[in-house]
């Protein structure tokens, strides 16, 4: 359904003049791409609207998908499952920070991050049949995982000390970093979910 969505825009683009033959499949790919992101994101928001969990949706998914783009992780290999597995897992990341840690919030958002940058360093990134990497690839996105992590614990925390209050939503988004880096670890990222 989402391929055939795909193809009906790509070709109105090439009806209009405004895509040529030989770039079609790649407007197509990109169009899936496009159509699948705004569906999944979507359904985490209405969820999360529905759980009254929006801004921390917002939070983990902002973290988790930075990370997400540089580091690469485990794929599901079907659309629905992996808008399923995406939705607990924000879901059962927010309530652990809001419900069971949240007495231990300055311990655990520490913890987190360093846990992160550990494993970030040590498997960033991932080579998976949806992002084959080259030498120059995986040096190229290994620095920018390493990166990303880097600059944004120093963001979470500089955030959760700096802003009265912001604790709570800092640790999310540590979480949102951890979680993602779950995703890197071997035993998790040579599984297809």
């Amino acid at each position: 359904m989402i391929n055939q969505f795909s193809c009906y825009l790509v070709n109105t683009l090439k009806e209009n003049n405004l895509v040529q033959d030989k770039d079609y499949d790649w407007y197509v790919y990109g169009t899936e791409l496009l159509v699948i992101t705004i569906i999944k994101y979507l359904g985490l928001f209405i969820l999360s609207y529905i759980l009254g969990l929006v801004r921390e949706a917002f939070i983990f998914i902002v973290a988790f998908s930075t990370l997400r783009n540089q580091a690469g992780g485990v794929h599901s290999d079907s659309f629905l499952r992996c808008l399923v597995i995406t939705n607990i897992i924000t879901i059962i990341s927010i309530s652990i920070v809001k419900h069971v840690i949240i007495d231990h919030l300055y311990i655990s958002l520490p913890i987190l991050l360093l846990l992160s940058i550990i494993i970030v360093f040590k498997y960033a990134p991932i080579d998976t049949p949806n992002r084959r990497l080259d030498e120059k690839d995986r040096k190229k996105y290994r620095k920018r995982s390493r990166l990303i992590i880097i600059v944004g614990g120093l963001i979470i925390l500089t955030y959760s000390f700096v802003i009265k209050d912001s604790l709570l939503y800092a640790t999310i988004a540590a979480i949102g970093f951890f979680s993602e880096a779950v995703t890197l670890i071997p035993l998790v990222s040579r599984k297809i979910i």
